[in-house]
């Protein structure tokens, strides 16, 4: 009875030490952030420097931000240095390209698609050659050819990150993916901001009355309504861009929140974003721009979109325009 009592209060303390364990350390996103934007000479080199001494004393800018998470994931998960990356010449391409340094310091291999002219070489030449990477040039994806190109590239399913940025039909190719079964770790996605967070919008054509109207793209809220059904969560937001992660790395990121809107509510993840862009300093106030948004009510606030959108005569099947109400 001694031994059994013994062996019961030893399993119990460890049982006890390892819940309190997981459930402490996980890994705050902000960890990866810093305040600085010191000018520099090469941005390149600079951004490489700080990135492979451990993603220490970044300036807040997203550039890097992905392969940082990536690295910080892979502490509690294996990872198969593949990803999918549509618009990787946006901004420029290279350094701009928030997967950049997967290619350039991680060894990753993966899909890179863009409309790009081949002319403009200066976008492309920044990326390494290797056989596990499959680059599109001239392309534009679609929700059917999208997937049977990371089929013919041998991408699998559950490879580690999906970045689209294409500002035109980026939710569309989200639901061409998830329907032919891919499952990323995280997605990168850029997103609408005008709508605010609690609309739900999505552009399914170019059309020019929704590009004037910068109404390119799609919401936090569609996305959510296409991913949180999956079990991803929302764990980081900056002006534009988004970051979506898989159950399991959502509880290591410490983000509990369910939706866009609890996101906001608490506060993003930095107050003022201050953009690197190319050298150049700028000071964002993101939550003050959402809170401006959205003291108009919702439903006042589509119908001005709506009035907007038909006086440039776009047709209903080029657009998602309704309220966020989306429920687990």
């Amino acid at each position: 009875h001694f031994f059994a009592m013994t062996h019961f209060c030893f399993l119990w303390l460890v049982a006890t030490f390892v819940e309190v364990t997981w459930a402490t350390a996980c890994f705050p996103v902000e960890k990866l952030l810093s305040p600085s934007c010191a000018p520099v000479d090469n941005t390149e080199a600079f951004y490489f420097h700080r990135f492979v001494n451990g993603c220490s004393g970044l300036p807040y800018s997203q550039d890097v931000l992905p392969p940082c998470f990536l690295r910080a994931a892979s502490q509690v998960m294996p990872l198969d240095r593949q990803s999918i990356n549509v618009g990787f010449a946006s901004a420029d391409g290279g350094i701009w390209d928030p997967l950049f340094f997967l290619y350039r310091a991680m060894g990753y291999g993966g899909l890179l698609v863009d409309a790009i002219p081949r002319k403009m070489h200066h976008f492309y030449n920044q990326y390494p050659r290797r056989p596990n990477l499959s680059m599109h040039l001239e392309t534009r994806a679609n929700p059917r050819t999208l997937p049977q190109m990371a089929l013919e590239a041998r991408i699998p399913p559950t490879l580690d990150i999906i970045k689209i940025d294409v500002d035109s039909i980026d939710c569309d190719l989200v639901e061409g993916l998830l329907a032919s079964g891919f499952r990323p770790k995280m997605w990168w996605l850029e997103y609408v901001t005008i709508v605010g967070t609690d609309i739900s919008y999505a552009m399914h054509s170019m059309h020019p009355g929704l590009v004037n109207l910068e109404l390119r793209g799609c919401s936090l809220a569609y996305m959510a309504e296409l991913l949180m059904p999956l079990r991803y969560k929302l764990v980081y937001i900056s002006i534009w861009d988004s970051l979506w992660v898989s159950e399991r790395l959502s509880e290591f990121f410490c983000r509990p929140e369910r939706t866009p809107q609890e996101l906001f509510e608490k506060g993003f993840l930095h107050r003022n974003f201050t953009s690197c862009f190319k050298g150049v300093q700028r000071v964002w106030n993101p939550k003050l721009a959402f809170s401006l948004i959205l003291s108009t009510p919702v439903h006042r606030r589509i119908a001005r979109l709506r009035a907007k959108i038909a006086a440039r005569k776009v047709p209903a099947s080029s657009y998602t325009l309704r309220p966020f109400e989306f429920q687990l």
